[in-house]
C-alpha cells in the first residue's frame, strides 16, 4: 500500500493523495486483523502439513479462507450502509464527497482476504516463492494498469488500481495454490 501511496503522490495532487489515504484509513484495520491472524494460522497449517495431515490442512485453509471472506463481505456491506456517517462523524463534513468511492474501496479487504488465505496456505507448504510471484503480478498490475488508470481518471483510478492489484494478487495465488497444494491431496 506504501508504494500506492508514492506512486499516486508522483502523478495526483497532494490533496488527491490525502484523500486516498484518509478512506483507506478506514478499511486498513481489516486486513490488519487478518494479517495478525496469519501468526496464528500459519503455524498450524504448517504443522499439519509438515506431518502429512493433508485433510486437516486443508480443512482449516477452507474454513480460514471462508471466514476472511465472510468478514471481508460483511465489512464492505456494513460500508455501504454505515460508511458515509461514520466518514462525516470523523472527518467533520471534510470528505463526505469521497463516500461513492469509499464504498467502492471496501472491497479491497476482501480481495486481499481471499489471497492472504491462501498466502498462508503456501507459506505453511513451503512454498514461499509462489507468494512472492504473486506479489511480483500484484506490482506488475499497479505498474501496467494502475498507473494508466491513476493518469486518466485521478483518485478514482488510484481506488481502481488497488483493486486491480489485489485482484491480480489473489490471482496469482490461486495459480499457485490450486496445483501446488491440492494436487499434493489427491496423492
Amino acid at each position: 500500500m506504501q508504494g500506492y501511496y508514492w506512486l499516486a503522490a508522483g502523478i495526483l495532487s497532494v490533496k488527491q493523495v490525502a484523500e486516498l489515504r484518509v478512506m483507506y484509513l478506514l478499511v486498513a484495520p481489516v486486513d490488519q486483523v487478518f494479517i495478525a491472524l496469519s501468526y496464528l494460522i500459519i503455524p498450524a497449517l504448517a504443522a499439519r502439513y509438515a506431518s502429512n495431515r493433508i485433510e486437516e490442512f486443508l480443512s482449516i485453509s477452507k474454513r480460514y479462507g471462508l471466514a476472511a471472506v465472510s468478514a471481508t463481505t460483511l465489512f464492505a456491506l456494513a460500508v455501504r450502509l454505515v460508511g458515509r456517517p461514520v466518514m462525516h462523524r470523523l472527518y467533520a463534513g471534510k470528505f463526505d464527497d469521497l463516500a461513492p468511492l469509499l464504498y467502492v474501496l471496501a472491497f479491497l479487504p476482501l480481495l486481499m482476504g481471499i489471497g492472504n488465505a491462501m498466502s498462508c496456505a503456501l507459506n505453511a507448504a513451503e512454498k514461499p516463492k509462489l507468494v512472492f510471484y504473486a506479489y511480483v503480478g500484484s506490482g506488475a498490475a499497479t505498474v501496467i494498469g494502475g498507473i494508466p488508470l491513476v493518469i486518466h481518471f485521478g483518485l478514482p483510478g488510484a481506488v481502481y488500481g488497488m483493486l486491480i492489484s489485489a485482484a491480480t494478487y489473489s490471482a496469482a495465488l490461486a495459480t499457485g495454490f490450486l496445483p501446488n497444494v491440492c494436487r499434493k491431496a489427491r496423492i
